[in-house]
């Protein structure tokens, strides 16, 4: 009896060590529940906030690329691209940086090129205006950025005969030849014909090379010739001075486009184009309805 009983109790005392064990276990599980269920809560609101901004920025960027894509008369692609960290700071309009990409852009005005690639810096849009009219209207204009432009040489003529060039070329007074430029392929120069407003019979042609620091070179290759008898009042001053205007045309350069300003910064003639890269100034972003 006395053997039975001293089993007995250290079978109950074995119980209680159990007891205790599963207590422990539980206490630890329960801990660790805990754990997964803040770890899950967090994970769960930094997707929402991530859904969030993406819905937010998607927003503008479905704006934007809905009124170019509506007011180019042909493009084969648009594709704008918002970049924003801060999902406060968008929903204010705070943009760190927009892109806008495209091929084979035709304005209503045929000012046209083969693709183009424009990136510009931290901007701040009217986010309550894109929800409510669809517009997008910057509230603190003055984003700067970049832009780079392919042009084949028949893009290069639209360009240079396009109305957003009459003013430019009017402070010169001269006007570029319907005829697309071209590569020289000997000094790889692109070669221009201008009439000017005080020689209206003769055409010149004109051989311009890019240089470094927004600036370019331009020279007079014309024979001397013209339609007329214009040919005895070309003197070389006359010459040096009109090819000092098609420089100051290029290098002084800036299209308003409705409000994003473009300003010559280089060039590169190819066999095939021209690439431009441009300085970008927005100062508000282009109507539904663009007239250019």
């Amino acid at each position: 009896m006395l053997f039975a009983t001293r089993k007995t109790s250290i079978i109950s005392r074995n119980d209680t060590l159990n007891r205790k064990t599963t207590k422990k276990r539980k206490k630890k599980t329960s801990s660790s529940d805990a754990t997964n269920t803040t770890t899950n809560d967090f994970h769960s609101e930094n997707a929402n906030v991530n859904s969030s901004r993406t819905s937010t920025a998607k927003l503008i960027e479905t704006v934007a690329s809905s009124i170019l894509s509506f007011n180019l008369k042909k493009q084969t692609s648009v594709t704008v691209s918002v970049n924003s960290d801060d999902f406060e700071a968008l929903t204010r309009g705070k943009v760190r940086e927009v892109q806008i990409k495209g091929t084979d852009w035709s304005s209503k005005k045929n000012l046209t090129c083969k693709s183009l690639d424009i990136s510009v810096g931290e901007v701040e849009v009217d986010y309550g205006k894109i929800v409510t009219t669809g517009r997008i209207e910057i509230k603190k204009p003055g984003g700067r950025g970049r832009a780079k432009l392919f042009m084949s040489f028949e893009d290069f003529r639209n360009f240079l005969k396009h109305p957003l060039t009459n003013e430019a070329l009017n402070e010169v007074r001269m006007t570029f030849e319907d005829e697309a430029p071209k590569r020289d392929e000997a000094s790889e120069r692109l070669v221009l014909k201008a009439i000017f407003d005080e020689e209206r019979n003769a055409v010149r042609t004109f051989q311009m090379q890019p240089l470094e620091d927004e600036r370019v070179d331009v020279c007079d290759v014309s024979s001397g010739t013209s339609s007329s008898n214009s040919s005895s009042n070309s003197s070389s001053s006359s010459s040096s001075e009109q090819a000092e205007r098609v420089k100051r045309f290029f290098e002084t350069l800036e299209l308003d486009l409705m409000g994003t300003k473009l300003r010559y910064q280089n060039m590169r003639v190819l066999e095939n184009g021209v690439a431009l890269d441009l300085y970008v100034l927005v100062e508000k972003f282009p109507p539904p309805v663009i007239d250019f």
